[in-house]
């Protein structure tokens, strides 16, 4: 009775064995596949922005819908870091009697995206030389392999793990 009850669980544990250990190493490689692709896409579409000096709606459908392809969903964070067009007059009035370099302000992802999503389809969120654009990218949704890394380690991992995060600095004034 204790041999035949070893043999079940040896069965099983073979069993478990062939099936989850090449479903985790499967799952791993899908998720660092779709971590290299949210990479080349997040910096091609940063590189765009900075050469045309201006985000563009048809550049971030695009760009939104290239993400998703990769079957995982979402959190996209763009900060587009202004120079200040008369620093020294701003920081008089800030700071009497100091004398500043480049003064910037920032502008987030709930400003952009107002600009350019517009019902006609032409919105552009238009950029001048020198400014810093920051696009950051990180899945929302829990991926098979940390479903799975979860399971057999139970540890919670982080909260995303494909992402990505590019900045560029805008080399063309953006049509004026």
């Amino acid at each position: 009775m204790g041999d035949s009850l070893i043999v079940v669980f040896a069965i099983f544990l073979a069993v478990a064995l062939m099936v989850i250990y090449p479903l985790l190493v499967l799952s791993e490689n899908n998720e660092s596949i779709s971590q290299l692709a949210v990479q080349t896409i997040t910096s091609e579409f940063v590189e765009r922005v900075t050469t045309l000096g201006e985000i563009r709606e048809t550049d971030f459908d695009i760009f939104i819908q290239r993400l998703y392809a990769t079957g995982n969903t979402f959190d996209v964070r763009i900060e587009v870091s202004h120079l200040d067009e008369n620093p020294s007059r701003r920081a008089v009035i800030m700071n009497p009697g100091q004398t500043t370099g480049n003064v910037s302000f920032s502008v987030f992802t709930s400003s952009i995206l107002p600009h350019i999503q517009t019902e006609g389809g032409n919105g552009t969120y238009l950029l001048k030389r020198g400014d810093t654009v920051i696009v950051t990218v990180r899945n929302t949704n829990r991926t098979i392999a940390q479903l799975l890394r979860d399971f057999l380690y139970s540890v919670t991992g982080a909260d995303y793990q494909v992402g990505a995060s590019f900045s560029g600095t805008v080399v063309n004034n953006g049509r004026l």
